[in-house]
């Protein structure tokens, strides 16, 4: 294992500063006056190290007071954001928001519905084109034809 940075050496404190910000190990490595041949081992080496691993844990923590972002600030944001985008009818934006807010609030996993939180997902719209509906429950196969794996119904066998 490399040596232990010297921790009269100012370059591992500039890494964590710049690395906190960019989160790219071989730039922050540059950046902090590590040479650019050698930048990435140099940031592998410096990721391993617990006490740099705190200090930018200690910086990130840092920014977040003096931006004052919390969690439950930033979903309620999201929240907001997906309303407007489905008032603008930019429905893919509303949608990745939602996407957003179910994969933090673990609605997807399979212990979902066990602790009792919605799974079934359906959503509705009408533009100038045409009508879309998506469900996320499988369907089910209707007595007079089959369902393909993109949800349309094929026409049944009449023995024709």
């Amino acid at each position: 294992m490399p040596p232990m940075p010297n921790p009269n050496d100012g370059r591992w404190r500039d890494f964590c500063r710049i690395f906190a910000v960019c989160r790219n190990g071989a730039k922050a490595a540059e950046q902090a006056g590590y040479s650019k041949h050698s930048a990435r081992q140099q940031a592998q080496t410096l990721l391993r190290r617990a006490h740099v691993k705190a200090e930018i844990e200690r910086l990130e923590q840092k920014m977040c007071n003096k931006a004052r972002l919390t969690g439950s600030a930033i979903l309620r944001r999201v929240r907001a954001l997906a309303k407007k985008a489905e008032a603008a009818k930019d429905f893919n934006a509303a949608l990745r928001a939602y996407q957003m807010l179910g994969d933090r609030l673990k609605l997807w996993e399979p212990d979902a519905a066990k602790e009792g939180k919605p799974l079934k997902v359906h959503i509705t719209y009408t533009d100038e084109r045409s009508s879309v509906r998506k469900d996320t429950d499988k369907a089910s196969t209707p007595a007079d034809g089959k369902r393909t794996s993109n949800g349309r119904r094929t026409r049944a066998n009449n023995g024709l």
